[in-house]
């Protein structure tokens, strides 16, 4: 089993980085810098998130630890589904500049999950860990299927996912994606974290209509997203 939750998080975590971009592009555009920042944002993210998870990891490993890893990562991609815009809009109007509105913006919308998600590939590689003799093997094979579900995130996410959902969707589809794999990740005392899955799924819905009615029109297609005043 986690084995398949290092695959799923891999094309989870690529999910929100092409996503990211899309969220980005009313408020600074879609140019070179705005992809160098979100790719800079959110690598750093995880970077920090890989040291903190394995550090965890020496200190509470549990399959429970696993599963609140998981957790604050779906509610960092909530929180991202929720106030994308109003950051968005506070940040790039604040900042004129083009090169720290972008990274600002990125590190206000997508941190947050970003590095939730950078710790949990260690803390799996330390839970299957179990002789030193095979360790090698054990880290290459999760790093393997991390990276292939990375690939196949990839092309989910540029080639379908926005062709067919808006971008506050796939986001609230991360998010609960990440907490349906804490329920493997840690199978007793789920009923918390099934909880909150209908929670998430209502404040979707809510967010959704609420989008429609109020605010300033966001119009995507498959090639650009835009806001309309």
């Amino acid at each position: 089993m986690l084995e398949i939750i290092a695959f799923c998080c891999g094309a989870l975590v690529m999910v929100l980085e092409m996503v990211g971009a899309r969220v980005l592009a009313p408020h600074v555009g879609t140019s070179a810098v705005v992809w160098t920042s979100l790719i800079g944002v959110v690598l750093a993210c995880l970077s920090v998130g890989a040291w903190l998870g394995g550090r965890l990891a020496d200190r509470h490993l549990s399959r429970r630890g696993l599963a609140f890893i998981l957790t604050g990562a779906s509610l960092g991609s909530a929180l991202a589904a929720g106030t994308h815009r109003l950051v968005g809009e506070a940040l790039s109007v604040a900042i004129t500049d083009i090169h720290l509105a972008a990274v600002a913006c990125a590190l206000g919308i997508l941190a947050l999950p970003a590095l939730c998600c950078g710790m949990i590939s260690p803390y799996i590689i330390r839970l299957r860990i179990r002789d030193v003799a095979t360790s090698g093997a054990t880290v290459g094979r999760l790093y393997a299927l991390s990276t292939a579900g990375s690939i196949v995130g990839t092309f989910l996410g540029g080639f379908v996912l926005i062709s067919f959902f808006a971008s506050g969707t796939i986001l609230w589809g991360v998010a609960l994606g990440l907490l349906l794999l804490s329920l493997p990740a840690e199978p007793s005392r789920p009923w918390g974290r099934l909880g909150l899955v209908l929670l998430l799924l209502l404040l979707a819905v809510w967010d959704r209509q609420f989008r429609r009615t109020e605010g300033p029109l966001m119009v995507e297609s498959p090639y650009n997203c835009m806001l309309i005043h």
